[in-house]
């Protein structure tokens, strides 16, 4: 069975930090820049609970960066 990695499903969803703007590319570097892991950054989008104090959101290229 092969990966296709150029298919987004599950790979590397980018998350924003609502409070500072700043934006990662996947749920991993999130958890790396918290400090946390990237199982309690998807419960916290999951949930839409602050984590370490930030809020975070799903941020797909298909949303507007306006």
């Amino acid at each position: 069975m092969t990966v296709d990695k150029n298919h987004s499903a599950g790979f590397r969803k980018p998350v924003k930090v609502t409070e500072t703007g700043e934006v990662f590319e996947s749920r991993a570097a999130a958890a790396r820049a918290i400090g946390c892991s990237a199982c309690s950054i998807y419960e916290a989008l999951k949930r839409g609970t602050p984590i370490e104090g930030f809020h975070l959101m799903d941020f797909s290229n298909d949303q507007e960066t306006a």
